[in-house]
């Protein structure tokens, strides 16, 4: 995997880059394996946004369906929609697909204060 950086002056800057990389990934214009920006908050803190790391509530709305289904041949639904939901939104959290999000946060130890920081 190869990583490009980008550093922009400003927050909003940075989103507006990432939203037109995201939008060509999507039309299919170039290929990327992950898309993310770090930043620091008014607090100092290191953030990061995502586009395509699904997190705990987008794998527990997928796990559920997925138990969902089970439970619709299977089993009582309502008890594998839970399971269903609950494995999913864990494996979700704990597999992080692309870049490493501690990475990202260490990236954004560096920055200066209202730069941000687009990785691809």
């Amino acid at each position: 995997m190869q990583l490009m950086m980008y550093v922009a002056e400003d927050r909003a800057t940075g989103a507006d880059v990432l939203d037109r990389l995201d939008d060509a990934r999507s039309n299919d214009e170039i290929e990327l394996e992950d898309l993310e920006l770090g930043y620091k908050n008014d607090k100092g803190k290191e953030k990061v946004q995502q586009t395509s790391d699904a997190g705990f509530g987008k794998g527990a709305v997928r796990g559920g369906a997925v138990g969902l289904l089970i439970g619709i041949f299977a089993a009582p639904v309502g008890e594998a929609t839970a399971v269903g939901a609950a494995a999913g939104g864990v494996i979700a959290e704990v597999r992080d697909s692309g870049i490493d999000n501690d990475a990202m946060k260490a990236y954004g130890q560096q920055l200066e204060d209202g730069h941000s920081l687009i990785c691809a």
